[in-house]
C-alpha cells in the first residue's frame, strides 16, 4: 500500500503516512487532514513507561518544589496547547505549519504503534465492557531474603489470582480471588454485582452456593433481619450502577473555549537554525509561540465546568440521602462534597500554576515536516527553569525521544532510543532516567525488547538502579482489542543476586461473563433465624473440613501452621 499524497510505501493497516502526515485513505492532491486531538494523545500513550523514580530529598524543598512543579505544570499545559494547534490545519500562517507538523508527526507515532500491532484499549475502555485477570506465584527466595528461615523457604509455590470484570450497558460486575500452592486450588472467593443485587461466594465454606442483598431494598431487609441500624437508615435505598455510570461519564469541555484557546495562541516564525536533536544535528525552522495566562486560566476553568457538569456530588448526595443522613448534616457538607468530587483542589493548584509562571512562551522547531524539539525557558520565584522535549533525529522520528527539566543545579532528564516499531518486525527501547543535584546523582535503565512475530519468549525487560534489577521475560500476546502477557520469569536482584522469582501474567480484553453468572444467589431477605443457625453451622463444619484436606493434601502447610 503507497500514500495517495506523497507516494511513500505504508505499512499494511497504516491510518497515516509518516512521510507526510495524510491518512492512507485520501485522495491524492487533497488538503492532508488534521488527526483529532485523540490521535496525539493516544500515539504518545503508545509509548512504553520508562523506568522512574523519586527526586533527592533536597528538590522537594522551598522555591525548587515551586519550579520542578510549575515545569511539570507547564509541560502538561504544553500537551494541551499542541493537541488544541491541531485545529490549526484550516488556518493560514505559522499557525497552520505548526499544525501540519503536529498532525505528521502524530502520525509517525500512530504508523509505530499499528506496525507492532498494539490493541486500542483506549477504545476498549470507552465501551466500558471490559475484563482484566492477573496472577503470580513465588517461584523462589534467596537465603538472604529469607534470613534462612525453612518456614519461609516452604512459600514457593504460593500463588494468588485476580480477575475482575465490568459491563456497564449490561449492569453487571464481577470480581474473583483465588489462592494456590503449587498446582493445588486452597481457597476462592468472588462477588457479583448484577443491577441492584449483590452477592457473594466461596466454594469451600459455602457448599458451591452464594448469597445475596438487594440495594434497592437494603434498610428494609437489614432491619427485617434484625440488623441495628440508626435512625433514618431503614429506607436505605439505592443502585451501585447509578453512581458508577455517574462517575464514569465523560469530560466534555466546551468546544467554544478549545476555539478561544486557539485563537488567543500567537506564533511567529523565528528563522532557519541548527538543532542538537537527540545526538543528531538538523536543520530547523524555528517558530515562537506565546500562550497568554488569561486564555489558559480560562481554558482551565472550562475543564473545571466540565468536571462539575458531571453533577457527580449529587450522586453521592443521593447515596448518603438513601443511607439515613440527616438533611441538616447533608446540607452542612455538600459544598464540601461538591468541591471533592469535581476536583477543585486540583484546578485550584493549576491556577495557581498559571498565575505564577505568566504567559509561556515556548520555542518550538520543526524539521523535515516534523515537530523536533520544544523548549520553554523562564524564571521563577529567582528560580531558573528550563523543559526542553526533543523528538526524531534518527532514521524513524518515533525512535528517538528526549525530556530535560532544569531548576537551578537540578536537572531531570529521560531519554529514550530504539526500533520503536516503524520496522514492524521487532520492538526495542533503551530508556534512562537521570536525577542530578548537584553533586549527586541516580541514574535508572530500562532495556525492553519485543518480537511480535516469535511464537515464544519474544518479550523481555530489564530496569536497573542503584544496585537493584528487575527482569521480566516471557510471551506477549495481542490481538485487536486485547492484550496477554505470560511472564514465566520475573525476578528482583540485589548487588549482583537473585533475591525473589515471580511467575506472573496479565490480560485485559472484551467483558466476557464468569461462570459465576449462572448462580442464583440466596437472598438473605428470604431466610429465618433458622436458616441463619443453619448457615453459621455450615461454614463452621465446612471449614474445618477444608482445613483438613488441605493438611493431607499438602503436607508442608502443616509446618507453616502448626
Amino acid at each position: 500500500m503507497f500514500c495517495k499524497k506523497c507516494g511513500k510505501k505504508l505499512a499494511d493497516g497504516a491510518k497515516f503516512c509518516p512521510a507526510c502526515g495524510a491518512a492512507s485513505s485520501q485522495a491524492g492532491g487533497a488538503q492532508t487532514p488534521v488527526p483529532s486531538q485523540d490521535v496525539f494523545q493516544n500515539a504518545l500513550a503508545s509509548r512504553p513507561a520508562p523506568a522512574a523514580g523519586g527526586a533527592p530529598a533536597a528538590v522537594r524543598s522551598g522555591n525548587r518544589k515551586l519550579g520542578l512543579f510549575a515545569g511539570a505544570g507547564a509541560a502538561a499545559v504544553l500537551v494541551i496547547v499542541l493537541a488544541v494547534v491541531l485545529f490549526s490545519g484550516l488556518l493560514g500562517g505559522p499557525k497552520a505549519a505548526l499544525g501540519k507538523a503536529v498532525a505528521k508527526s502524530a502520525g509517525a507515532y500512530q504508523v509505530a504503534s499499528d506496525a507492532v500491532g498494539m490493541p486500542d484499549l483506549k477504545k476498549l475502555g470507552e465501551s466500558k465492557k471490559i475484563r482484566t485477570d492477573m496472577s503470580f506465584q513465588i517461584k523462589s527466595f534467596s537465603d538472604e531474603l529469607t534470613g534462612y528461615s525453612s518456614e519461609a523457604q516452604m512459600l514457593k509455590g504460593l500463588g494468588m489470582s485476580l480477575s475482575s470484570g465490568m459491563d456497564l450497558p449490561g449492569r453487571k460486575m464481577d470480581f474473583s480471588a483465588a489462592v494456590s500452592y503449587g498446582s493445588a486450588s486452597l481457597i476462592t472467593f468472588w462477588g457479583q454485582a448484577d443491577d441492584d443485587v449483590l452477592s457473594l461466594g466461596c466454594p469451600e465454606l459455602l457448599d458451591n452456593k452464594s448469597y445475596g442483598l438487594s440495594t434497592a431494598t437494603l434498610g428494609k431487609d437489614l432491619d427485617k433481619l434484625g440488623a441495628d441500624l440508626p435512625e433514618g437508615m431503614e429506607d436505605m435505598s439505592f443502585n451501585l450502577f447509578d453512581i458508577v455510570e455517574a462517575f464514569s461519564q465523560p469530560i466534555e469541555v466546551d468546544q467554544a473555549a478549545q476555539k478561544a484557546l486557539f485563537d488567543a495562541i500567537e506564533a511567529e516564525e523565528t528563522g532557519k537554525t541548527t538543532m542538537d536533536i537527540n545526538d543528531h544535528s538538523l536543520s530547523c525552522t524555528g517558530y515562537r509561540v506565546t500562550i497568554p495566562k488569561d486564555a489558559m486560566r480560562d481554558y482551565i476553568g472550562a475543564l473545571e465546568d466540565a468536571y462539575k457538569a458531571r453533577e457527580l456530588d449529587e450522586a453521592v448526595i443521593d447515596l448518603l440521602r438513601s443511607m439515613g443522613m440527616p438533611k441538616d448534616e447533608l446540607s452542612q457538607i455538600r459544598s464540601e462534597i461538591k468541591d471533592a468530587v469535581s476536583g477543585k483542589e486540583t484546578f485550584d493548584v493549576l491556577k495557581e500554576i498559571v498565575k505564577t509562571v505568566g504567559d509561556i512562551e515556548l520555542d518550538v522547531y520543526v524539521s523535515g515536516g516534523y515537530i523536533a524539539a520544544v523548549v520553554w525557558e523562564d524564571k521563577i520565584e529567582g528560580e531558573r527553569v528550563e523543559v526542553t522535549a526533543c523528538f526524531g533525529g534518527g532514521k524513524h522520528y518515533a525512535d528517538d525521544l528526549s525530556l530535560e527539566m532544569r531548576v537551578s543545579d537540578v536537572r531531570v532528564r529521560l531519554e529514550s532510543t530504539g526500533n520503536h516499531g516503524t520496522e514492524g518486525v521487532e520492538y526495542t527501547d533503551s530508556s534512562s532516567l537521570r536525577i542530578q543535584e548537584g553533586d549527586y546523582s541516580v541514574t535508572f535503565k530500562s532495556e525492553l525488547e519485543y518480537y511480535p512475530k516469535r511464537a515464544s519468549d519474544n518479550f523481555e525487560w530489564t530496569v536497573k538502579g542503584d544496585g537493584v534489577s528487575l527482569t521480566a521475560s516471557g510471551q506477549l500476546t495481542t490481538g485487536k482489542d486485547s492484550l496477554f502477557l505470560d511472564l514465566d520469569k520475573l525476578s528482583v536482584n540485589a548487588l549482583g543476586t537473585e533475591m525473589l522469582r515471580l511467575g506472573a501474567s496479565y490480560s485485559v480484553g472484551p467483558y466476557s461473563a464468569p461462570d459465576i453468572s449462572a448462580k442464583s444467589p440466596v437472598m438473605l431477605s428470604s431466610m429465618d433465624e433458622d436458616d441463619f443457625m443453619d448457615l453459621a453451622s455450615d461454614i463452621t463444619a465446612n471449614a474445618q473440613s477444608w482445613a483438613m484436606g488441605l493438611m493431607d493434601d499438602i503436607p508442608e502447610l502443616s509446618e507453616l501452621f502448626w
